[in-house]
């Protein structure tokens, strides 16, 4: 499932402009894949989590920094954050991305369905998928 996750973060990062005008197009800038890597999300990231989280959804939509915390602690195996080397400060890495989701024994999405996570479930609910907004249109 992780293979999954990975595989929707490199569909949704094709080359496919978006118009962010009706005359203007916004370019990609491509980035060396060498210099971007994923793992597994620890509790120590959560707080830059739920900072690009809140950055990156309307208040009614972010998740909190709760519910990324139960998503980490309980749901890890299907929680991603993706860095890029070397941009970070200091020459450290950098967290430019992250995606996360639970499972489900439920055969229809809800509120409650996504609330929580069921180990044994069979459906994976994709809560985010996120680039931190400075890291957006780089083709990561």
């Amino acid at each position: 499932l992780l293979a999954l996750l990975l595989l929707l973060l490199l569909l949704l990062n094709q080359n496919k402009p978006t118009i962010t005008n009706k005359m203007e197009r916004t370019p990609y800038s491509a980035m060396e894949s060498s210099m971007m890597f994923f793992r597994p999300c620890t509790a120590e990231d959560v707080p830059m989590v739920s900072e690009i989280e809140s950055n990156s959804y309307p208040p009614d939509e972010a998740a909190s920094p709760e519910a990324l915390a139960y998503r980490q602690a309980n749901a890890g195996d299907f929680f991603v954050v993706g860095f890029q080397s070397g941009t970070g400060p200091d020459g450290g890495d950098e967290m430019v991305s992250y995606a996360c989701g639970t499972l489900t024994t439920a055969d229809t999405l809800t509120h409650d369905s996504m609330s929580t996570h069921e180990p044994e479930g069979t459906t994976l609910c994709i809560h985010s998928v996120v680039v931190e907004g400075g890291h957006r249109r780089e083709k990561l």
